[in-house]
């Protein structure tokens, strides 16, 4: 009696052990690719990304292609570039259903990234975004500026370059005309 007993007690324990096993592997959701922990107020956005105070003043959803990645270009007026190159207007591809859910007429503070191959900003789950303004000092930024004035801007580096080398080119005439001067 002891031994049927106990068998009867192992088969319910091993039963009640699958059971448990079957519910908590087809109770859990799905891990995506874009799923991440949310970024503290301690660290410091790094090098490459671009931070920004801005509101959204259109939304269009858009599909890359024949991608089954299905983004929205969001467009943002900024008041306040706290980091990277933005513009007054700027556009962020947001990854539908991996990214974030803007509202038109609301303000936002967010951390960006370049797409590969010169695409527009694109802010994720990973990144970082909150609604309103932030206290820079917090994350390790600057007080932040105004986006540069819409329109052309200047290439700067590209105007030093010819500039040193118009400067090396009229130095190295100048010399080789004086070393000639001087063998006649």
């Amino acid at each position: 009696m002891i031994r049927r007993l106990s068998a009867s007690l192992v088969g319910t324990v091993t039963a009640a052990i699958g059971i448990a096993a079957a519910a908590t592997l087809l109770s859990t959701s799905p891990a995506f690719a874009c799923s991440c922990v949310a970024p503290t107020a301690t660290v410091k956005p790094a090098p490459g990304l671009s931070v920004f105070t801005g509101t959204v003043s259109r939304i269009d959803a858009y599909q890359r292609g024949d991608s089954t990645l299905h983004y929205e270009a969001v467009h943002f007026m900024v008041d306040t570039v706290y980091q990277g190159d933005v513009g007054a207007d700027q556009l962020v591809a947001n990854l539908i259903g991996c990214g974030y859910d803007f509202v038109v007429g609301e303000r936002y503070t967010i951390i960006t990234e370049p797409l590969p191959y010169g695409g527009p900003l694109s802010v994720s789950a990973c990144g970082g975004a909150s609604l309103g303004g932030i206290n820079p000092v917090v994350y390790g930024l600057t007080s932040g500026a105004p986006p540069p004035a819409p329109g052309r801007r200047w290439p700067w580096g590209v105007l030093s370059a010819a500039f040193v080398g118009t400067v090396l080119i009229v130095a190295s005439g100048l010399l080789i005309g004086r070393r000639r001067a001087t063998r006649r």
